[in-house]
């Protein structure tokens, strides 16, 4: 991942984003014209655009790398509405960018997650996961795992694509986080906060 910075502000001094493959990053402020745009620190060059949709008041961009049909930048962003009226704590939310389409159960439940889904579920507290793909008329496993959370956190995973192209079990990043109260209770006027984070290449 090249080093990456934003202009929080047209004609302000760039910022310079610090990111984690298993967390989020420090909380930024962006109150420039849509799309937002990330660029190699560097050498200026133009890296990621990120439109947030207006009635987002507090977004989670998702950094990734991979082919994108048409696309201006190398890297793809994920916007994320972070509101915890939207993801809530206690709950546990599905991203699959892995680019397979999967099904099988949570907490023996049958799901089905298909290719951009954007899922949640209650943990209460512990989430079972067996998802599987088919390929060529078998099924597979893609991902298993149990996650567990403490009382006042909520948990975001994301599916992303296998390490080997042709293999069929996906990557996962799993990010934890505490909402603070106020956090719960509103946020202040103005153009979204924005936390950046990223996850690992998919090649």
């Amino acid at each position: 991942m090249p080093r990456l910075a934003y202009e929080p502000q047209a004609g302000t001094e760039p910022r310079t984003l610090v990111l984690h493959p298993t967390a989020r990053s420090a909380p930024g402020v962006y109150r420039g014209p849509d799309p937002l745009r990330i660029y190699d620190a560097p050498t200026g060059a133009l890296m990621a655009e990120a439109t947030v949709p207006p009635d987002i008041r507090r977004a989670l961009l998702v950094l990734l790398t991979g082919d994108q049909p048409g696309a201006t930048a190398p890297l793809r962003v994920w916007v994320i509405d972070d509101d915890p009226a939207r993801h809530a704590v206690g709950e546990l939310r599905l991203l699959n960018a892995s680019g397979l389409t999967l099904e099988g159960t949570v907490n023996r439940r049958r799901v089905a997650v298909p290719v951009q889904a954007d899922l949640r579920w209650s943990l209460k507290p512990v989430a079972e996961i067996q998802l599987r793909t088919s390929f060529q008329g078998r099924s597979y496993r893609a991902f298993a795992d149990t996650i567990r959370l403490e009382p006042a956190e909520r948990a975001l995973l994301l599916l992303l694509p296998p390490y080997q192209p042709g293999a069929l079990e996906v990557q996962s990043r799993l990010l934890r986080d505490m909402p603070t109260q106020a956090q719960r209770s509103g946020y202040a006027d103005g153009r979204p906060g924005l936390l950046l984070t990223r996850g690992p290449s998919s090649e």
